[in-house]
Parts: structure tokens; C-alpha cells; sequence
């Protein structure tokens, strides 16, 4: 069914199919050949934008190391013959790893970062200066992680990777709103990935993410695509983290703990029948 819209500027109502609301916009996609990226660049590409999917994994559009400045500038001269200049962009790029702090190599450290925020801000330069000079305006969604603000441990690289992220999106919009470009983060929490593959696979952990997910489920890259998808569309939003966790992260570790082992369940007393101080 078509959509009702105002034409900017105009106060005019016109509609168009909710279902190529993208259509003759050219989006890149970095980390688009699997998980997250793969879905959102399926679920753009049904919404009629002409997609370019940038990953080091087979599949790829353009093989590109987000690391390397060559990689990433080499993709994006590719991305410019190939489609004309993107004015949607979303990077989805990640890895991770898990050690203590007192563990974590400095190799450890430097491939976390290299990707997960190194990668980004190489890819925001190349592919937000397109933007830029090409005077289109255009959108932008970084994918966060709910790490980047809860203190898990034995994840400092990859938390504090995705917190740069956070304020890394608040810096460029607030530098690129002149131009008519929107920044924002989404930030999944337990997602069925190969990132997540290992954890995932522990029936126990499993079971505790959907305990402690008010939605009673673990995320899958088409829920997280949707929240991107979406997030890239909203018109008067800018410099945001959005949470798209089912709830996960609503819930705080010692109240899961204390739903887990049934506290209430169990017969404690109430709030008001218990000690005061």
C-alpha cells in the first residue's frame, strides 16, 4: 500500500511505494557479505537501492581491509565507477574476542580496534566525503553494540571499540548536519552471528539470553537489518545510539541473577515486609 508523505520543503502530501523507498539511491555496505550486513544490504536492495557490499570475505562486491587506508580508498574509487556516488552507508564490519584485561594481548587489542573503529573511520572519510562533495546529503548507520556501554568482562578491546563508535556517530553528525547528512549507531545486543557463533552454542548462555530478554528471544540479522533500515530512513535524527535488544539490555546482572534462582518465586517477602534501613 503506498505511503503518505510530506515533500520536503514543500508541505505537500504525495505518496510513494513504502516498498522502493530507496529506489536510484546507491548504498554501501561494509562487512555485507555475511551476518548483519548481509541482510541489510538483501533487505536495501528489495527496497530498490543499487547496493555495494564491501567485506574481506568471498561474496563481496569489492574486497576491501576497512584497516587499510588503500583497501578502503581502492573500494571506494570501485564503488564510484561502478554505482555513482552512495548516499546510504552502513558499517557493519566487526570482530571480536574475549580475555581478561590482564590477558589481552596488545595484537589482541590492535585487530579489535583496527576494524571495529579504525575501519569505520577510514570508511566514514572515503565514503562521508563522497557525500559531501557530491552535495546529496545522505545517511549513515554505524552498527554499535550494547557492550559499549555495559561493562561486561573479559571485552575491554571490543567494548571499548563500540563506545568509540557511539561517540565517534555524535561527532560526525554534528560536523556533517550542514550537509545534509544523518549519522546514527544501532547498537544489537546477543545476535544470532558468526561473532556469537561460540557463545550461542552454549545451551546455558542461550538459555539465560532469552530468560533475561523481555521478547523471550536471541536477535537474528533480519531483526537488526529492519532496526538499520529503518534508523537510515528517520528524517530528524541524528547523532543517536538506537538499542535494538529485544530488552536484553534492560535487565541488570544481579536481577537476572535474582529472577534466575527465583527469589520472588520462591516466597521472599515482600518489599514493604522487608528490613528497612
Amino acid at each position: 500500500m503506498p505511503r503518505a508523505a510530506l515533500a520536503r520543503g514543500t508541505g505537500t502530501v504525495i505518496f510513494e511505494d513504502s516498498d522502493m523507498q530507496f529506489r536510484d539511491r546507491t548504498a554501501v555496505v561494509v562487512g555485507g557479505a555475511g551476518g548483519i550486513g548481509l541482510a541489510v544490504a538483501d533487505q536495501l536492495h528489495d527496497a530498490g537501492a543499487q547496493v555495494v557490499t564491501w567485506d574481506v570475505l568471498d561474496g563481496a562486491d569489492q574486497h576491501c581491509d576497512v584497516a587499510e587506508p588503500a583497501s578502503v580508498r581502492a573500494a571506494m574509487s570501485a564503488t564510484l565507477a561502478l554505482a555513482g556516488s552512495p548516499t546510504l552507508l552502513v558499517y557493519s564490519a566487526g570482530v571480536t574476542g574475549h580475555a581478561a584485561l590482564a590477558d589481552t594481548t596488545l595484537d589482541d587489542w590492535d585487530r579489535i580496534m583496527d576494524i571495529n573503529l579504525r575501519g569505520a573511520f577510514l570508511t566514514l572519510q572515503a565514503v562521508g566525503g563522497a557525500m559531501i562533495a557530491a552535495g546529496q546529503g545522505g545517511s549513515i548507520v554505524l552498527v554499535s553494540s550494547t557492550a559499549a556501554t555495559l561493562a561486561d568482562p573479559e571485552m575491554a578491546p571490543y567494548s571499548v571499540s563500540k563506545a568509540g563508535i557511539n561517540h565517534l556517530t555524535k561527532l560526525a553528525a554534528i560536523e556533517w548536519g550542514a550537509h545534509g547528512i544523518r549519522i546514527n549507531s544501532v547498537a544489537p545486543g546477543p545476535t544470532e552471528t558468526r561473532l556469537m557463533e561460540r557463545s550461542l552454542s552454549n545451551e546455558a548462555y542461550r538459555d539465560l539470553v532469552v530468560e533475561t530478554t523481555p521478547l523471550a528471544r536471541v536477535g537474528t540479522p533480519e531483526l537488526l537489518a529492519d532496526a538499520i533500515v529503518h534508523t537510515l530512513q528517520m528524517e530528524w535524527i541524528t547523532g543517536q545510539n538506537i538499542i535494538a535488544d529485544g530488552g536484553t539490555s534492560l535487565v541488570t546482572p544481579r536481577g537476572a541473577r535474582r529472577a534466575a534462582l527465583g527469589r520472588f518465586a520462591a516466597g521472599a517477602a515482600p518489599i514493604d515486609e522487608g528490613v528497612r534501613r
